[in-house]
């Protein structure tokens, strides 16, 4: 009697599982990598500003309030803004990592992916740009920026959670709103005015120009009426259509934060007034159509089922 074979018999490979493996495989492998760079790119931009705030002098916040432009803000209340937007891209970082939900890793792979890693690449190259007064090229990459956030907005718009899924929201979502609008509401135009020279030097630096202040000061504050009353109107629109509380909150904040540093044209003033208090409009009329919307859509329903119920047949059988 022979002794029985140790050779194992290999299992055929099934084509539909060797397909999703095929699947698989590079997914994970996106997933891995948007791991790995989004926490260090997040470290870098944060790390970047850090240090070009605290540890130069005249650091960014310093060098913002030598180059005075109409658009310049609070920079106490936009330091608060950015930290909080760090806190929660520290968290989307977290929530990336941990959770096990296909839905959620499809949205981080294909909604956000590695743009945001870009992004947070562009904005720790910018710092020491700004604080080296390049102040145009500093301006390109906020540029950049703000296009490469647009198109994170934009793919993310596929992938809507709302409310019932609070921390996808929190941690995606908030976060890609906040750097999108930060940048074109607020840095692209400051960045833009100091790369122009429309600003007030008030430093101490005697080789500084003096910059397009006082000679074009009321035609800087008629375009800055344009371009405020139209980011104003874009942004209303999008809460309208989205009920977008975080797009809201963040276009006003932003908003307040320029109307309330130093004394501002009352060209600037009103419309930042105007389009602030146009996001509560925009948001409070949002959500009384879709309760108008509910309401007529629960009407129809109750009168097809009346139109039901009243029918009867004609002829009964005796």
């Amino acid at each position: 009697m022979s002794p029985p074979s140790t050779l194992r018999t290999e299992r055929p490979v099934d084509p539909a599982e060797q397909s999703i493996n095929e699947e698989v495989a590079p997914t994970l492998q996106q997933l891995i990598r948007l791991q790995i760079f989004t926490p260090m790119t997040l470290l870098l931009a944060l790390g970047s500003n850090l240090v070009t705030v605290f540890a130069f002098h005249p650091g960014v916040g310093q060098i913002q309030d030598e180059y005075e432009t109409i658009w310049t803000a609070r920079k106490e209340l936009i330091g608060g803004y950015l930290l909080l937007m760090y806190v929660l891209q520290i968290g989307y970082c977290l929530f990336i990592t941990i959770s096990r939900n296909p839905a959620t890793r499809e949205m981080a792979i294909n909604g956000v992916g590695l743009r945001f890693c870009l992004a947070n690449l562009l904005q720790a190259a910018w710092s020491p740009l700004f604080i080296a007064r390049q102040f145009l090229v500093a301006e390109i990459l906020l540029l950049v920026s703000a296009f490469v956030m647009l198109t994170v907005w934009i793919t993310l718009l596929q992938y809507p959670v709302g409310y019932k899924n609070p921390v996808s929201w929190l941690f995606v979502h908030v976060p890609v709103r906040m750097y999108l609008l930060f940048l074109v509401n607020l840095a692209i135009w400051q960045g833009g005015l100091i790369a122009l020279r429309w600003y007030k030097y008030q430093g101490t630096d005697p080789d500084q120009r003096p910059g397009k202040w006082e000679r074009d000061h009321e035609t800087h504050a008629w375009i800055a009426f344009g371009v405020i009353t139209g980011i104003g109107l874009i942004n209303s629109f999008i809460v309208f259509l989205g009920k977008d509380f975080a797009w809201a909150a963040c276009t006003i904040f932003l908003f307040v934060s320029i109307l309330v540093q130093g004394e501002k044209p009352v060209q600037v003033v009103v419309p930042l007034i105007l389009v602030a208090s146009l996001q509560i409009v925009g948001l409070i009329a949002a959500y009384v159509w879709a309760m108008y919307e509910a309401r007529r859509e629960r009407g129809q329903i109750r009168l097809a089922d009346d139109d039901d119920s009243d029918y009867e047949p004609t002829h009964r059988h005796h």
